[in-house]
């Protein structure tokens, strides 16, 4: 050996790397598993979001198109039935719009 090394030193120095490598290699692992339980806590609170945040907003928004169909097609009838001016529709639809933020609703 030029360096001056042994061969005794050369397998001693192999032994180091071999068992600092290994120890490398559990460091790894343990930070793997830590950070696919945090995967799994994150999609977990992903899943709960969706059902417990998302779908009702959702369910109020279909409720609120609904409502508004529903009061579209009524107020048609009463076009069909009333004889008013546009101004007059206008004016009525506006009371009734009106009505409904003041009342209380069950």
């Amino acid at each position: 050996m030029e360096s001056g090394g042994t061969v005794a030193e050369v397998g001693s120095l192999f032994i180091r790397l071999k068992a600092q490598a290994s120890e490398f290699e559990r460091a790894m692992e343990g930070v793997g598993n830590k950070v696919s339980g945090i995967g799994g806590t994150m999609k977990d609170v992903g899943g709960d979001l969706t059902k417990n945040v998302t779908a009702p907003i959702i369910g109020i928004g279909g409720a609120s198109v609904a409502a508004a169909i529903d009061f579209e097609s009524a107020f048609a009838g009463v076009r069909k039935t009333v004889d008013g001016s546009e101004g007059d529709f206008e004016r009525l639809e506006s009371g009734i719009r009106e009505m409904a933020q003041e009342l209380p609703a069950s």
